[in-house]
C-alpha cells in the first residue's frame, strides 16, 4: 500500500514518510513498516501473521507500479482520483476510485468465492468494479483461469471480454472476440492501449468489429468426445453419466446439440447437458427446473445469469426447429 495513518491520524504516503515514525493501516488499524531501497517502490506493508481485510492478497512489485502508473494516468486526465480509498461500509478498499469507479489491477491468485463477495459489496453500494489481470493471469496457451473467466463482461456489439495491464509497456490490454474450440481452449484478440496515448474513455467506449465465430462438423465433435470416453477421461465420464441419468447418451443427441455456439465461452463442453436437457423439457419452466439437477455454478458476477439461460433456450428452440425444417 501506499498510503499508511501516522499517529496524529494523518494519511501519509510512502514516498513522504520518514523511518522514525510509527504508521498504521487505515483499514485494519495494525502497524505497518514502511518499505523502501534503491530498488524498492516505497510502500507500507503489513507484518508477517497479521490479517487484513483490505490487503489480505498482498502487492507484488508489479502490482505497485502498475497502480502508480494509472493513478497518474487518470491524474492527467483530471479525474477526481483517489489512491487506495478506504470503504468502511464495505471494509474494502480498491487500488483506485474515480467517483464510483473502482478500479482493481489483480497480479496474483484470488479465491472465486472472495472475488464474487468483494464485487457483490462493490455493486450493493452502487460502485462499478473494473478488474485488470496482471502478467501471471493472463491466458497461456488458449486456457483461462478459473479467476479470469469470473471477470469476464459481455456487450452485445462486442460479445465477451476482460481487460488486463502490462506494467512493462505501460498499458491497457482489451482481450475481445473470445471464442472457444471443443479440442483446443480459447481464442482471443487482444488490444493494446499505451497510457501515454489514450483516455479513460477512449478504454470504455472501445468496441472490436466481431470477428465470424467458430464452426465445426459435429461428427469431429462426436469422435472427439468418443475419444475422451475411451479413455477414461474422468470430466467426460461424469457427462456420459448424467445422461444416462436421464436415458441419453452423450454420443448420440441430435445433430444440432454439437454445434458451435458463443455460449461455450461461459460453459465448453457444459452446453451439451443444457441442450440434452432441453430434449427433455416441454417448455423453459420446466427445463429450468432440470437444470437444478446439474451441478454447475453461475461464477460470472457480471453477467446476468436469468438473460443468458432465456438466451441459450432460444437458441436450443431454433437450431433444433432448423434441424426438424
Amino acid at each position: 500500500m501506499f498510503l499508511a495513518m501516522n499517529e496524529q491520524h494523518e494519511l501519509i504516503n510512502a514516498k513522504e514518510a520518514t523511518r522514525n515514525q510509527k504508521f498504521y493501516c487505515p483499514a485494519c488499524k495494525q502497524s505497518v513498516q514502511l518499505k523502501r531501497g534503491r530498488h524498492k517502490i516505497a510502500h507500507f506493508a503489513h507484518l508477517q501473521n497479521q490479517a487484513c481485510d483490505s490487503f489480505s492478497e498482498g502487492e507484488t512489485l508489479e502490482h505497485l507500479h502498475a497502480k502508480e502508473l494509472l493513478f497518474n494516468w487518470l491524474k492527467k486526465q483530471n479525474y477526481p482520483v483517489e489512491l487506495e480509498a478506504y470503504l468502511p461500509n464495505l471494509k474494502q478498499r480498491p487500488d483506485l476510485l474515480v467517483a464510483h469507479l473502482a478500479i482493481e489491477m489483480q497480479c496474483s491468485p484470488l479465491t472465486i468465492s472472495r472475488f464474487i463477495e468483494r464485487n457483490q459489496g462493490y455493486l450493493s453500494h452502487h460502485y462499478s468494479p473494473w478488474w485488470l489481470i496482471g502478467s501471471k493471469l493472463q491466458p497461456k496457451k488458449h486456457q483461462f483461469r478459473s479467476l479470469v473467466k469470473s471477470m469476464i463482461c459481455y456487450h452485445p456489439l462486442a460479445d465477451f471480454y476482460f481487460y488486463g495491464f502490462d506494467e512493462k509497456q505501460q498499458a491497457i490490454i482489451y482481450y475481445g472476440n473470445i471464442c472457444w474450440h471443443y479440442r483446443k481452449g480459447y481464442y482471443y484478440q487482444s488490444y493494446l492501449f499505451p497510457l501515454q496515448s489514450c483516455s479513460l474513455t477512449t478504454v470504455q467506449l472501445f468496441c472490436p468489429k466481431k470477428l465470424a465465430p467458430f464452426t465445426w462438423k459435429e461428427i469431429e465433435y462426436r469422435f472427439y468426445l468418443q475419444h475422451q470416453l475411451v479413455n477414461q477421461r474422468p470430466y467426460f465420464i461424469s457427462l456420459q453419466e448424467f445422461c444416462y441419468l436421464h436415458h441419453q447418451n452423450l454420443l448420440n443427441l441430435p445433430a444440432w446439440c454439437y454445434q458451435a455456439s458463443c455460449y461455450q465461452v461461459l460453459f465448453g463442453h457444459d452446453l451439451l447437458i443444457l441442450r440434452m436437457l432441453y430434449l427433455q423439457s416441454v417448455n423453459f419452466k420446466q427445463w429450468l427446473q432440470l437444470l437444478k439437477s446439474f451441478p454447475f455454478t453461475w461464477e460470472y458476477i457480471f453477467l446476468n445469469q436469468a438473460k443468458f439461460l432465456v438466451s441459450i433456450y432460444e437458441e436450443c428452440k431454433k437450431l433444433s426447429e432448423k434441424i426438424r425444417d
